[in-house]
């Protein structure tokens, strides 16, 4: 693009002007001294504008500042340009001309007001719009405004507050409801209560009522015993008072170290016969106090750790500190640095082999005896059919299973005349063995055709053989090699032959009572706090003590540690079987296995 940029100068004597030739993509406009066309107006931005040519052979203008360009009068951001046409710029005029010279495709005359061309009283002039030109007096508008806030921001408000009809319809527009008089965001777990202020709010001008947050949260549990521990500050004391909404994206509860210690410093002094220690900050926390199982009778296998069969030790405590689980384990063999002798080899086990992260990531799966165990703690039973293993379940379910294996053997035939395994015991050296591994009869050893019948005197022996055999094989798996490895197997009549299994009552959790989330410790090693590679017997209990957790974490205001406060390990609702709808009754009847799931 060739354009003939001339400069126009207005003087006295005439018009002068200065013809620039240019040839290039673009011109560009401003008040910086680069662009081709300077324009001294401190009201023209460095860079202003730009003209360019279109595909089509057209000339363009388009505007690089927000204040943009008047064309012919009107102001816009970009515009076609033709012959005549008048760009204006600040005070800056631009006429678009046909080119006087050849070999141009456009001219551009330019032209600049002289400095000091406008005074300042012309401009003042211009510029300053007073209420008085509008016709109208400061008083009316006065009354006008304070009527429109007035009935925007009370009366109209009040009046979808109040009267049901016609609250959808104002909150609808938004401007004229209650939401005028929202103080803050609410917190994510209430937004689904929405525009819906009355969910809350009952009445007008009063705060919002404890009743109102019963509503929903019945079946929440209590703050504490509302019968044995009828505290004025925990009885009497609005929700609102630690639940403080419309603060999003703070918590929703109070959550600072004085509303735990105000109370539990003294705590004795109004609850004298807790069982709870004082405790006034992190460097005087008590040592930990695990939960454990009474004894072997209490529970049967599956009950829920509840108050009724459970006892609390500290772990300082270390003559009563034993775990009754009703099982066998030693974790320093499963942890050996050289591994274990399994089927397919040598096995090095660590302690995620078994213990596993729950899927929330806070506490710890069960351990499995089908995925974690019984690829090296095999249960076959029968070297004559050694895929085939007993199920690991209850007892009447195993004595089932080996019942029918043998009598279905003893009346197919074909039995392979091989004997059965003969193991040391091991749990119980100071047993003997009651029975001896039976030969078996011609009948049962002999190959028959499919749907032979047997003689009934053969039938009889088979059978007979198949209850000899049944019998050995239960003694010698339950209390020589398979389940006694683990389990407590006592033995009850020799003839017929039964045992009975020690419950197995595995603690969920050793600190109920308390939170610990093992996914945010992940990067530290499990033996840092769990001392199980010294560990031979599985009633220890591997938990660390309250000095293991001061080495990294401090209270609220420390500085070289990792600052924690009360409820980063304890919930506020303790009490698992009262709750906000019916504190005294409620939840009386509640499932014991749902107890423990609380989380608390």
């Amino acid at each position: 693009m060739r354009c003939l940029i001339r400069n126009i100068t207005r003087k006295r004597s005439g018009i002068t002007h200065e013809d620039k030739p240019f040839s290039g993509d673009h011109i560009t406009i401003g008040r910086a001294a680069a662009n081709q066309i300077f324009l001294s107006d401190l009201r023209v931005a460095l860079n202003h504008a730009r003209v360019s040519q279109t595909p089509d052979g057209k000339f363009q203008i388009q505007a690089l500042a927000l204040s943009g360009i008047r064309i012919n009068g009107a102001t816009t951001g970009v515009g076609i340009i033709n012959a005549g046409d008048v760009i204006s710029i600040g005070s800056c005029r631009i006429e678009v001309v046909k080119p006087p010279l050849e070999g141009f495709d456009l001219c551009l005359e330019v032209e600049q007001p002289k400095t000091g061309a406008e005074d300042t009283a012309t401009l003042q002039s211009r510029s300053r719009i007073g209420l008085e030109n509008t016709g109208l007096r400061k008083r009316m508008w006065s009354w006008v405004l304070a009527v429109t806030l007035f009935t925007v921001f009370l009366v109209a408000p009040m009046a979808g507050f109040l009267v049901e009809d016609l609250r959808e319809p104002l909150r609808a527009t938004g401007m004229l409801s209650d939401q005028m008089w929202d103080t803050g965001r609410l917190a994510n777990v209430h937004q689904f209560i929405g525009q819906d202020c009355n969910a809350c709010h009952k009445k007008a001008f009063v705060r919002v009522e404890d009743e109102a947050c019963v509503e929903c949260h019945r079946e929440v549990p209590v703050h504490a015993d509302p019968v044995h521990y009828p505290v004025e500050e925990l009885t009497a004391t609005r929700c609102g008072s630690c639940h403080k909404e419309h603060n999003a994206p703070s918590s929703l509860s109070r959550l600072n170290d004085p509303l735990c210690v105000d109370c539990h410093s003294s705590i004795r002094d109004f609850a004298p016969n807790t069982e709870l220690l004082p405790v006034g900050d992190f460097e005087e926390h008590p040592q930990f106090q695990a939960t454990l199982f009474k004894d072997n009778s209490a529970a049967s296998s599956g009950d829920a750790q509840s108050d009724s069969n459970t006892i609390r030790v500290s772990l300082d405590d270390k003559a009563n500190l034993v775990e009754r689980s009703g099982v066998r384990f030693d974790h320093k063999v499963h942890l050996a640095a050289g591994g274990i002798n399994a089927p397919a080899g040598k096995r090095v086990l660590d302690c995620g082999s078994c213990h596993q992260l729950e899927p929330g990531g806070t506490g710890l799966a069960p351990v499995n005896m089908e995925t974690m165990c019984q690829d090296c703690h095999r249960l076959e039973f029968d070297p004559n059919d050694p895929a085939r293993q007993m199920p690991h379940a209850d007892i009447a379910t195993v004595t089932h299973t080996l019942r029918e294996y043998y009598a279905a053997r003893a009346l197919e035939g074909g039995y392979l005349d091989k004997k059965q395994w003969q193991s040391e015991a091991r749990a119980a050296p100071d047993k003997a063995r009651t029975r001896t591994d039976p030969e078996p009869p011609e009948t049962v050893r002999k190959r028959r055709r499919p749907a032979q019948e047997l003689t009934e005197s053969e039938r009889k022996q088979a059978l007979e053989w198949a209850q000899e055999k049944f019998a050995f094989v239960a003694e010698e798996m339950f209390e020589f090699r398979a389940c006694t490895t683990c389990h407590i197997v006592s033995r009850e009549n020799i003839q017929p032959p039964s045992w009975t299994l020690a419950p197995v009552k595995i603690a969920d959790r050793w600190l109920p009572k308390g939170l610990f989330p093992h996914i945010k410790h992940r990067t530290t090693p499990c033996a840092t706090c769990h001392a199980a590679t010294a560990s031979e017997k599985s009633e220890d209990v591997l938990l660390p003590g309250i000095e293991s957790c001061m080495e990294c974490h401090g209270g609220p205001d420390v500085h070289n540690q990792l600052a924690s406060q009360c409820v980063d390990c304890h919930k506020f609702h303790i009490l698992d079987t009262h709750f906000m709808g019916n504190p005294k009754n409620m939840g009386q009847d509640m499932d014991k296995s749902q107890a423990m799931g609380g989380g608390q």
